[in-house]
């Protein structure tokens, strides 16, 4: 029973370290389902029109003398869009603080 058990555990531990390198690779292994399909694809319109408003709406703004604010929105933007695709941007692209 032991030796069964051992085998078992490895065979565990190789599908894991497989799918954790898959993962890191973007590559996906199952389906959404067809409501789940549908929902993500909602959610990432509503997500790209609300983005497109606040662009529209910062745009009509002076944005004269208020240039770290101009940074940091355009800094969290470029978060937003990189979150999307399920990255980070580096520290180093963060805005300054204006204190």
């Amino acid at each position: 029973m032991a030796v069964i058990a051992g085998v078992l555990g490895r065979a565990g531990q190789r599908g894991q370290r497989r799918r954790l390198k898959a993962a890191e690779t973007g590559e996906v292994t199952w389906k959404n389902p067809t409501e789940v399909g549908k929902f993500i694809n909602l959610d990432a319109k509503l997500k790209r029109a609300e983005r497109e408003k606040a662009i529209e709406e910062a745009m009509g703004q002076d944005w004269e003398g208020s240039q770290p604010e101009l940074e940091a929105f355009s800094y969290f933007q470029k978060q937003r869009d990189q979150a999307a695709k399920g990255k980070r941007a580096p520290v180093a692209e963060q805005p300054k603080s204006s204190s």
